[in-house]
């Protein structure tokens, strides 16, 4: 590789920055000044954070220039002298030591190639005496995290987990750079890829089937659910169904990191929706356990009136099966959980044209808050440092006042679920036709409901996984629970407790299948799924979150039946007093004893006035606002941590003015 002068071709570069001279070979020797140049380099790149692209082209050029073809190890073995070479040299022995063990095809032809185009031949039998490179190498499959000295004051951790993914990830550097800069260290966590900006890229494992397979999967969801097939082969399709998820979230990668983030938590979801329907029915046909509401509607074409669904042609059928599949709140079908759901916003002028109602006074009114919602969502998220690239502040280290932020991720999740349940509905009314009854519940409700953890979840979030959650609970309840607990009445102690495991229940299979989301961002295919060390139940935050989410509701409970039997026993007291003042003999004086002993006048205005405090529906709504918001800022980062980690986040970059705002408000507030 022919000499240049360092930075060459960069974006960036300070003025205070020397321009040396070198040779590829000074990059071995320790404390030559060269080789930090070479940390520096990515340094800089990474306090670019305030812009991305600015970063992602420095850390590109610094790639071409120090790297050749952008692969490390080639790079390495192509430069290195040749001598005896008894012993690996020392960065060539950090990359080696770094990588995951079994070595890739794609490395072990990047170093034999490397070898053979400078006729190394004593470096390559030196290569292969490494561990990695052994006919048996070891089967701990886990990421060495060791933490190479560079140079002076500089820390570089190199991560390239079976190396395909030919990354440079800088985990802990401190600035050594310009000693004019302020000298304290940072935590960074920054990717470095050859072509794309790291955090939202990797290498593709099978991404090519992904397509295919979860076109497959759908069809499958559907078929699972056909009605008037046999019992046999309505379970024979759903083990294959099953199968197919399994292979599609063990096997398959792709290399945009928000796509599986997203894609996969929406598979298992579904198949856990599937799964309901399908072991609820049993040996029943479908459609003998689930049924339509009739709500006057006209018998569909294919379908006699009186006549069951069993009969009719396989095309109609096959859309019942989807609308089943479809539907998963439920909506327009017996088993809807009409309590939970979102009212219906009431037509202004029903007796025209209820669609035309429907929009204008629903749909886009609905359209327009989630707007307003997205954008302020967005500019909490990009004003809190853990929603952008190279966070250098964790939740825990922010000051109290930035924390709240955390819950823009709510905003922006919730707005972007509604506008796609907004369009989706206004289209399949006003171009399909679909009954308008089926689609006119709101996806949320309102933000006013949300008093207390459980009112948040109960009716102000949306209710896409109820009825599913419901049916796998009580599955396990009677599996697992004894009959006295089953039939106990309500109101009694096991009664209470059964409510509780159910609960629990729930919000740990939410948690758990929102899981594999995480799993498929934090590792590669195939990683085992077992607990220990290093494993996703040690790293993912998802069951976690949902799990706290049942012990917030529990813990709302208690406080909540605590101050019930206070409040009644304020009211006794008050009651007691106003019917009873203080007796006075015939003479008039007050009476002595212990009528003299009740509560003065002046007692009683107390307890009225915190009787009032506890009874006050505005005063329990904002002490309960205050409640929600805490403890979702606090438990928030749990569930988005781990994405946000890897550069996946919800942010809103294209709404106008929202990211030049949120920079203006970081400079001003100094959380840079």
């Amino acid at each position: 590789m022919p000499a240049m002068e360092p930075g060459a071709g960069l974006k960036k570069s300070s003025p205070d920055a020397p321009m040396l001279k070198f040779t590829v070979t000074n990059l071995f020797e320790a404390d030559h000044p060269v080789r930090c140049r070479f940390v520096s380099l990515f340094c800089e790149a990474i306090y670019s954070d305030d812009d991305a692209e600015v970063a992602s082209a420095l850390v590109r050029d610094c790639l071409i220039l120090w790297l050749d073809d952008n692969t490390p190890l080639h790079w390495v073995v192509t430069n290195t002298r040749k001598t005896s070479h008894s012993h690996l040299p020392a960065l060539l022995k950090a990359l080696l030591d770094s990588c995951s063990p079994p070595l890739s095809e794609l490395a072990k032809s990047s170093i034999e190639d490397g070898c053979r185009q400078e006729d190394n031949n004593p470096l390559f039998q030196t290569i292969e005496k490494h561990l990695l490179l052994r006919n048996n190498p070891p089967n701990d499959s886990a990421v060495f995290e060791d933490i190479v000295q560079i140079a002076t004051k500089s820390k570089v951790f190199f991560a390239i987990p079976m190396f395909s993914d030919r990354i440079l990830h800088v985990k802990c550097v401190e600035r050594s750079l310009y000693p004019a800069r302020s000298p304290a260290p940072i935590i960074c966590d920054d990717h470095l890829f050859a072509s794309k900006p790291a955090a939202m890229a990797r290498p593709p494992v099978n991404a090519i089937l992904q397509p295919p397979l979860f076109a497959l999967i759908t069809l499958l969801f559907v078929l699972s659910l056909l009605p008037g097939s046999r019992p046999l082969l309505k379970h024979t399709v759903f083990l294959v169904l099953t199968a197919v998820t399994v292979y599609c979230v063990y096997a398959t990668r792709n290399e945009d990191l928000q796509m599986d983030f997203t894609n996969m938590p929406w598979i298992t979801l579904n198949w856990l929706a599937v799964a309901n329907i399908v072991w609820t029915s049993g040996k029943q046909d479908v459609s003998e356990v689930f049924r339509k509401k009739e709500m006057g509607r006209k018998p569909k074409k294919g379908i006699e009136k009186g006549e069951s669904v069993v009969s009719a042609p396989f095309f109609t059928r096959f859309k019942w099966a989807f609308d089943l599949y479809a539907s998963s709140r439920g909506i327009g079908w017996e088993h809807e959980p009409t309590a939970y759901l979102p009212h219906r916003t009431p037509s202004k002028n029903s007796s025209t044209n209820p669609r035309l109602d429907f929009l204008l006074y629903q749909q886009i009114p609905s359209l327009v808050r989630s707007l307003l919602c997205y954008t302020v969502g967005g500019f909490l998220m990009q004003l809190n440092p853990i929603f952008r690239p190279n966070a250098t502040l964790t939740v825990s280290e922010q000051p109290w006042w930035l924390r709240p932020t955390v819950l823009g991720q709510i905003l922006v999740l919730g707005s972007v679920l509604n506008i796609l349940h907004v369009v989706l509905a206004t289209m399949v009314v006003f171009a399909l036709g679909a009954p308008l009854e089926e689609w006119d519940t709101p996806l949320f409700g309102n933000a006013k409901d949300a008093t207390s953890v459980h009112e948040s979840w109960r009716r102000a979030w949306h209710q896409l996984l109820r009825v599913s959650a419901t049916g796998h609970t009580n599955r396990i309840a009677s599996l697992v629970l004894p009959q006295s607990f089953l039939q106990a009445p309500r109101g009694t102690m096991k009664a209470e407790l059964r409510g509780k495991f159910k609960l629990f229940t729930a919000f740990f299979l939410s948690g758990l299948f929102h899981l594999f989301g995480e799993y498929a961002l934090l590792f590669p295919a195939y990683a085992s799924f077992a607990p220990g060390q290093g494993s996703i139940w040690e790293k993912g935050g998802s069951y976690k979150f949902f799990v706290l989410q049942a012990c917030a509701i529990v813990a709302e409970d208690i406080v909540s039946w605590v101050l019930h039997k206070i409040t009644l026993r304020l009211e006794g007291i008050i009651q007691d007093e106003i019917a009873s003042p203080p007796s006075r003999d015939a003479s008039g004086n007050a009476a002595r004893g212990l009528k003299a002993c009740q509560p003065k006048p002046k007692d009683v205005t107390l307890l009225k006035l915190v009787h009032t405090c506890l009874t006050s529906p505005s005063i329990r709504a904002t002490v309960g606002y205050i409640w929600v918001g805490t403890w979702f800022t606090v438990t928030l980062p749990l569930f988005t941590g781990t994405a946000s980690e890897h550069g996946v986040t919800l942010m809103v970059g294209n709404v106008p003015g929202v990211a030049e705002l949120a920079k203006f408000a970081r400079s001003q507030l100094a959380v840079e």
